[in-house]
Order: structure tokens, then sequence, then C-alpha cells
């Protein structure tokens, strides 16, 4: 038996398995769905500079970043930027800077109370529920996203 894939001109591709024997006779032809996933960019204007943003509102370009980029990202999110916010998004930067990954929510629990001179394991409830009050629509991403750093892995893939 051979499997192979084809398509035809309306890009509808189709696994024909024929017989080795006998190359003319086909078995079965089974259509396939393929799925393209096309990224679609965003950008927004910040003091006349253009600023490219993926599909999700995440800078392209991670140097792009500047606190008036951060000041209209978090527009788009509906925030306004506050010192907590400000503290934050700078502890984010400098833990990317020296580890070349975007910080977990952990990591970031982590930094907080490490600020605030806090057990982290102790108070974890407590600096989860303010950071959920800060960043609503989740702490690790809308963090990474207003510090212009790449989108966080899911949690079950961090290093």
């Amino acid at each position: 038996m051979i499997i192979e894939l084809s398509y035809d001109f309306t890009h509808i591709f189709f696994v024909v398995i024929t017989v080795p024997s006998q190359p003319d006779t086909i078995l079965t032809r089974l259509p396939v769905l393929m799925i393209y996933k096309r990224e679609k960019r965003m950008s927004i204007i910040v003091n006349g500079k253009t600023i490219n943003l993926d599909e999700e509102g995440f800078l392209v370009n991670l140097e792009d970043w500047d606190e008036d980029v951060a000041e209209h990202l978090a527009k788009n999110e509906g925030l306004e930027i506050s010192s907590e916010h400000s503290l934050l998004i700078h502890k984010a930067r400098e833990f990317y800077l020296e580890k070349q990954n975007t910080p977990s929510t952990r990591e970031v629990i982590h930094m907080i109370a490490d600020n605030l001179g806090q057990d982290p394991i102790v108070d974890r409830r407590s600096i989860d529920k303010y950071l959920y009050q800060l960043f609503p629509h989740g702490p690790d991403k809308q963090l990474a996203k207003l510090a212009g750093l790449p989108k966080p892995l899911p949690s079950d893939t961090e290093a």
C-alpha cells in the first residue's frame, strides 16, 4: 500500500492510498483538512513611530519598547499604569535581560514577595489576588505585553 499526499487546484488536500503492484488502482482518496495560520499583524503609532504588534498585541520587535509604548499598550488593555504597574514592568524587564526568558506568574509572585519582604509560599494567595487586581486579564500575559516582552509560555512548558 502506498500513501501519498496530493492536492487539486482548489487547495483541498487528499490522502491517496494505492496498491504497489497496481499503481493505477486507487483504494481510497480521503480529503484532509489543512489549516494555514496566517500571521496577522497590527501596528500602533507612538510619538510618530510605527510599532508593529503581533495578532495578540505583543511587540514584534522588543527594541521598540519604551515607557510611552507601555502607556499605549496599557490603554489598549483598559489599564492605566500606576507606580505598582511600573515597578513590576521594570522588574519583569530586568528578569528578561538577566535570564532571556519572560517571567512566569510564579516568578512574578517571587519578585513581589522579595520586594515586600514576604514569604512567596505563605503569602501566595494574597500576592496572586494583588496581581489579578493589577492585571485582571492574566498577570503573566498582561505584564509581559506591557513590559514589551515575548508572550510567556504556557505553564506546562516552562523550563
